[in-house]
């Protein structure tokens, strides 16, 4: 669960942030504010999770993810977003297919990252590391890395720890949230 601040009358960002139009990113919805916490609600639910509203003051209070729920692009959007609350700088999404095996890219302290991102309902297995491994080479990256709703089999965490790929599994996404 993520703690919200006092929400924006004109724009929402789903994600784990409310950021003001000035500065727009990742899956940013505008609605009249009479209809905004139903729509928001609604909308959240179908998107990332469960959004939770102060009934006195009207201010989001909490947003729990439902990473699990998300498709694949959703997933790596919220991975994004996530990263950006921990302190990664320059973060993006690649375009979805033909995305040289990096779903998203970031950068932190002079350290660029070349990210794998994977949402599944089984644990991942060597063809993500294989993934992350050639989107590090493509984008000149100094770290690649495979992230994950779930947890990797022995295979894949040999393979990662012979080729130099890290693994953020659950456990680590979790921690990020509570961060």
């Amino acid at each position: 669960m993520i703690k919200k601040g006092s929400l924006n009358r004109h724009t929402v960002r789903y994600g784990l942030e409310w950021k003001l139009p000035s500065d727009l990113g990742f899956l940013q919805h505008s609605c009249p504010y009479d209809n905004l916490v139903e729509n928001m609600k609604r909308e959240c639910q179908k998107k990332i999770g469960v959004l939770t509203v102060s009934e006195e003051s009207g201010q989001v209070v909490a947003l729990t993810e439902d990473y699990d729920a998300m498709d694949g692009h959703d997933f790596e959007r919220f991975s994004a977003e996530l990263l950006m609350k921990n302190g990664y700088i320059n973060v993006k999404a690649t375009v979805g297919s033909g995305d040289f095996g990096a779903d998203v890219l970031a950068e932190r302290d002079g350290i660029k990252y070349a990210i794998q991102c994977k949402r599944e309902k089984e644990n991942i297995g060597n063809k993500a590391v294989q993934e992350a491994l050639s989107g590090k080479v493509h984008y000149k990256a100094h770290i690649g890395a495979v992230m994950t709703n779930q947890y990797f089999t022995t295979s894949a965490k040999k393979q990662a720890e012979s080729s130099g790929i890290i693994l953020w599994d659950r456990a680590h996404i979790e921690k990020l949230i509570e961060s």
